[in-house]
């Protein structure tokens, strides 16, 4: 790990919650606290077009009225398959004869493509009428293909606009992920009478808000919130044969573990296999077909943890510390390739892309810091690329092996132009106030979890404490990989976990005195739960 600065929002707070809405820019604590249920918030609110609802309506009592073929055109990771699922579900309870189909990211690859079109009519014969979720909204090429195969095309998408989509439908919005879209549309179509599944449908909707790092504030946060109180309720056998595999318990679920734990299993699927399985496995009603994909699932991640901390290691010897971005290229499983990008941001603090190269093509996956939009960014190149799209934060690309040299020098050239080195945040670690250990009480917790869901926009809090005593250290884990350390400050005392202690250029030693940067976690364990800091950075007193 860099050396990081540490950027103490407050120091000596009188009002650990206050100071911490104020740095989280809440100026309505009480919609924060308790946001409204997601149903509340009209079309125009969340930015969808109540004409292209209307005109999504008419079509689809026409495809109900011809009995058409209807294909759901998915995306391979968790937003996708969610949103696949959800309105695969929604349109079968109308009656419909819809199918899903989610592309395979190595055949087919990212979005709607003529590939894609093929192998549907291949397969459905008769489809007049392809719906995307999660996908779609730059893709002309591909849906002037459907429509030169007599098929029609519905878009319901969340990814940034590149011009005018020429779908005959477009539903978009970009203020929440594409599983959002989808349950929107279906709370629109179906009457009062399925309001039970719409509510119940939230679970997708909470899974995919959380995994696809969609900002947790505003109609996100209601999204988030409601979404896993429904996640914890689920009578999808699917989620809980998954859940079981994973050794968690459904009804326990937060951010976290949707995060961390259930989303990785299902976007393991998508980098390494097939996604379909993961849509299969959120709709069976079978429990046995539920296990046997969960446990595929869980061997699928395990495998993809090795394969990502391959790919990590060699981009890592790419990096040139100088440059403001970092563009890694090798022979590298696609798969993996946007979590290598992320990591990389994560440990220099700077953009980065990384690219899977092929004999013809280079498929990359980038990842950005905040203030410099990747996505517009890699627009202003696309006379030297094959394709991109994604948000501010995160972009998919591909481009001719023969054009990536030119490529990567343009770019870098203009990120070296773009972005000021005050933007870069590698050395600079933000903490939101300073606080002596008086002051965890269990008062303070309760009130931090009320706090939750935490994630992007809605960060877990950083806390300081100076001068703590270490009065014993254990080494946990494989090869001593992560400590455990039991902290004293004036009588007050807190076991501290640092997770890979290798990144630190130091280790804690009994007796030593520690400055100790640390979030605040509850821990349970066998029926006792109690209070300890998750440590990200520490500083010894010489």
């Amino acid at each position: 790990m860099l050396p990081r600065a540490w950027k103490i929002e407050h120091k000596n707070p009188e009002n650990v919650i206050t100071c911490l809405l104020e740095s989280r820019g809440i100026k309505h604590p009480k919609a924060f606290f308790n946001p409204p249920h997601p149903s509340t918030f009209s079309l125009k609110k969340v930015g969808i077009s109540e004409q292209a609802i209307g005109q999504f309506k008419k079509r689809i009592r026409i495809a109900l009225k011809k009995k058409e073929v209807v294909v759901i055109y998915g995306d391979y990771d968790v937003d996708g398959v969610c949103s696949t699922a959800l309105m695969w579900q929604t349109l079968s309870r109308l009656g419909l004869i819809v199918y899903p189909f989610v592309p395979d990211r190595f055949d087919e690859g990212y979005g709607m493509s003529a590939k894609g079109i093929d192998k549907i009519k291949e397969k459905h014969k008769t489809v007049s009428l392809i719906i995307t979720v999660d996908n779609g909204i730059v893709a002309n090429t591909a849906i002037s293909y459907a429509k030169e195969h007599g098929i029609d095309v519905v878009v319901t998408d969340h990814h940034e606009k590149a011009g005018k989509n020429n779908a005959d439908i477009v539903i978009h919005t970009t203020k929440m992920c594409g599983t959002a879209v989808a349950w929107y549309v279906s709370n629109a179509l179906l009457p009062k009478s399925d309001r039970e599944y719409i509510d119940e449908a939230l679970d997708l909707v909470g899974i995919a808000t959380i995994a696809d790092q969609m900002k947790l504030v505003g109609i996100n946060r209601s999204l988030a919130m409601h979404g896993i109180n429904a996640v914890r309720r689920s009578k999808r056998i699917g989620l809980r044969m998954l859940s079981e595999s994973s050794a968690i318990v459904l009804s326990q679920v937060g951010a976290y573990e949707i995060g961390f734990v259930l989303g990785p299993r299902m976007n393991a699927a998508g980098r390494l296999a097939h996604a379909l399985e993961v849509v299969r496995l959120l709709c069976t009603n079978q429990k046995g077909r539920a296990l046997e994909i969960a446990h595929m699932l869980s061997e699928l991640n395990t495998k993809r943890q090795s394969v990502t901390t391959e790919v990590i290691d060699l981009a890592r010897t790419q990096v040139v510390e100088s440059q403001k971005i970092s563009i890694i290229q090798g022979n590298f499983h696609e798969g993996v390739i946007g979590l290598a990008a992320g990591r990389l941001v994560e440990e220099t603090g700077r953009p980065s892309i990384v690219f899977a190269v092929g004999e013809a093509h280079a498929k990359g996956s980038a990842r950005s810091i905040p203030g410099f939009h990747i996505t517009e960014a890699l627009r202003q190149f696309e006379p030297l690329l094959l394709s991109v799209g994604g948000h501010e934060m995160a972009a998919g690309l591909s481009v001719s092996v023969s054009q990536l040299p030119e490529f990567i020098k343009a770019f870098s050239a203009y990120v070296e132009k773009t972005i000021e080195i005050a933007d870069l945040h590698a050395k600079e670690l933000p903490i939101d106030c300073e606080l002596p250990f008086q002051l965890i009480t269990p008062e303070l917790v309760t009130a931090l979890s009320q706090m939750e869901p935490f994630g992007s926009g809605n960060p877990k809090p950083v806390f300081m404490t100076a001068k703590v005593e270490v009065l014993a250290v254990k080494p946990l884990g494989k090869a001593a990989a992560h400590v455990k350390v039991l902290l004293d400050q004036d009588g007050d005392r807190f076991e501290g976990l640092i997770f890979r202690i290798e990144q630190f250029e130091s280790k804690p030693k009994v007796g030593s005195v520690l400055d100790v940067v640390y979030s605040i976690d509850q821990n349970t364990w066998n029926g006792t739960t109690k209070t300890e800091l998750l440590i990200k950075d520490f500083k010894t007193h010489e």
